[in-house]
């Protein structure tokens, strides 16, 4: 990222090093919430979201673990929050041999 372009694959171009860049996202991503009128909403709680779509979208396990940076499907089950009857036909399904 020296180029100071994106790296492939990423929407935004922030690194590690550049926390005034992921400052001005967080601030941005605020004050889009407060002009919408979204509140108690934190731009954490964009990955929760992303994950329960994705289960109850019938996306395995394993591929959204991938996409959202998880080191297991554990992990991923933890952050998606979908309907028990979706969770329970997602894990029937993954467990299918």
């Amino acid at each position: 990222m020296e180029s100071g372009r994106p790296e492939e694959g990423l929407v935004f171009n922030v690194s590690s090093s550049e926390s005034g860049t992921r400052t001005w996202l967080q601030r941005a991503f605020r004050k889009a919430c407060v002009k919408s009128g979204i509140e108690g909403m934190r731009f954490h709680d964009l990955r929760h979201t992303t994950a329960t779509s994705l289960v109850e979208a019938g996306i395995p396990l394993h591929t959204i673990s991938e996409l959202v940076g998880h080191s297991s499907t554990r992990i991923t089950e933890r952050y998606s929050h979908p309907q028990e009857s979706v969770l329970k036909a997602t894990e029937m399904l993954a467990n299918f041999k």
